[in-house]
């Protein structure tokens, strides 16, 4: 069949089938394998509304699984900080023991100090060593800490015969700690200077030759000088101060 004649053909299809009924049900026949039915079409739509409302259950069943699980995280969170809140207000807590324990044992030592300090200008040489027990008593606590008994801190003196030290005869005196067997030697004084450490350090050294032991040496001092103290920690000499 000519273009021209499948044209007119086509152009008098609405002609035919209205002179001729029948023919509408055997071109349906001929057609209907090339279009979607009605009841093709509603079948698909009915398909895709039940797929439909499945992802919409779905996805509200995710959305209410995330919110109850965002929840659960937040609950957690919240108890986890309550929790630090906690810790840190008893380490501040037990930072403010520690802080006010410190400033009552400066306060503490600093009135021992101040009756020290009242005192000494009544004390004459012969009561040079109720100064030196005083100041021991004042480190009390802190020379327990490192293991030492104020009260076995001795006063000890070795005979200077040849006058290597002193003159001639003289005693040269230390505050002596025995432990076993280790000797410490202790220089104790109000204000220490540099002088009393070089002093010291010539005592000590005369008392090892003597004694043929090897001393720790030790300065206990209410009141000593950074430069002081610099010096000692360069001889080797540990410093006790308030």
């Amino acid at each position: 069949m000519s273009g021209d004649s499948l044209d007119e053909l086509i152009r008098r299809i609405p002609e035919l089938l209205k002179a001729h009924p029948e023919l509408a049900e055997k071109l349906y026949a001929v057609l209907k394998d090339r279009f979607v039915t009605n009841e093709t079409l509603k079948a698909y739509m009915e398909q895709s509304e039940r797929r439909f409302e499945a992802s919409e259950k779905r996805l509200e069943a995710l959305r209410t699984d995330t919110d109850r699980r965002f929840e659960e995280l937040l609950t957690q969170m919240d108890r986890r900080f309550e929790a630090s809140d906690k810790r840190f207000e008893a380490s501040d807590k037990r930072f403010e023991e520690l802080l006010a324990q410190m400033d009552r044992r400066f306060e503490e030592a600093k009135q021992e100090r101040l009756v020290i300090q009242a005192g000494l200008g009544a004390l004459g040489w012969r009561s040079g060593i109720a100064l030196e027990r005083t100041i021991l008593n004042v480190f009390r606590r802190v020379l327990e800490l490192r293991g030492i008994d104020v009260d076995k801190v001795e006063k000890v003196g070795i005979r200077d015969e040849l006058g290597e030290f002193y003159s001639p005869g003289a005693k040269v005196e230390y505050d002596l700690y025995v432990h076993n067997g280790e000797h410490i030697l202790f220089e104790i004084k109000y204000h220490v200077k540099a002088a009393d450490i070089e002093n010291f350090l010539r005592k000590a050294k005369f008392f090892e030759q003597k004694k043929k032991v090897r001393t720790k040496k030790t300065v206990i001092a209410l009141e000593i000088d950074e430069q002081v103290k610099q010096l000692c920690g360069d001889r080797g000499v540990e410093v006790i101060t308030s």
